[in-house]
């Protein structure tokens, strides 16, 4: 009777880990992570796997410097301001191209790219996000709030062809000396979401930048990893016996 009630217990423990894990998957610090409905199933991420966010920020800034650590620096910042759990506390790389660094080698990706929303997909890896195109706008603030669109309003500073590197001349704050930088638009999925144009990049012109986060590893949330401690605990003390 006590073997199967140990047996019965430990079952019914996993049961509720195996529920809790496809349910409750979570990044590092509690961050958001794709729930799979675009266009992957639920099931289909497991513990492990690995994916990137990205948002575009909710403010502006001028291009007047050469250094990409300005760029990172400055779109950390900006999610350091967000109030989504976990945002603050991951790395963030700006999608933007300076003479010396190209965007696709600033803010490497090696998975999946996903909105703040945890569904919407923006790339299914790197060359995917570095083909052209884009699965779906990268239209969604640090505090996961749709940018407004038409205008001037969807433009960002990217300095950047449609393939990820850097635009000759167009750079963020090229040394050529040239006075413009080249924008993209969060509003758009073919190649201008990287290269829609130009603007001059005095200190009196400021636009916002898109920001893609360091690799992310999906974790079972911690009730999921109370669980299976618990149901490890009945089996060693069951062995014990």
């Amino acid at each position: 009777m006590k073997i199967r009630t140990s047996l019965m217990l430990c079952a019914l423990v996993f049961a509720l880990a195996s529920v809790a894990q496809a349910d409750l998957l979570t990044g590092p610090g509690g961050i958001v992570c794709p729930t799979g409905t675009n266009p992957i199933t639920l099931a289909d991420w497991k513990v492990g796997d690995t994916y990137h966010l990205a948002f575009a920020t909710d403010t502006s800034r001028t291009t007047t410097s050469t250094d990409i650590a300005v760029y990172n620096a400055y779109v950390n910042a900006e999610a350091d301001e967000s109030a989504l759990t976990g945002v603050p506390d991951v790395t963030w790389y700006a999608v933007g191209s300076t003479v010396l660094v190209a965007a696709n080698d600033n803010a490497v990706v090696s998975a999946p790219v996903y909105l703040l929303d945890g569904t919407t997909m923006v790339a299914s890896g790197y060359t995917d996000l570095w083909d052209g195109t884009i699965g779906n706008a990268l239209n969604r603030t640090q505090e996961n709030v749709l940018h407004a669109t038409g205008g001037d309003n969807d433009q960002a500073w990217t300095g950047t062809t449609s393939l990820g590197v850097a635009y000759l001349n167009y750079e963020l704050r090229s040394i050529y000396g040239d006075t413009y930088a080249r924008l993209g638009s969060w509003a758009l999925t073919d190649g201008t979401w990287l290269a829609n144009g130009t603007n001059n990049f005095q200190l009196e012109w400021a636009f916002p930048m898109y920001a893609i986060s360091e690799e992310l590893t999906i974790v079972p949330e911690p009730a999921t990893l109370a669980l299976l401690g618990l149901g490890s605990l009945i089996m060693l003390a069951r062995k014990r016996r």
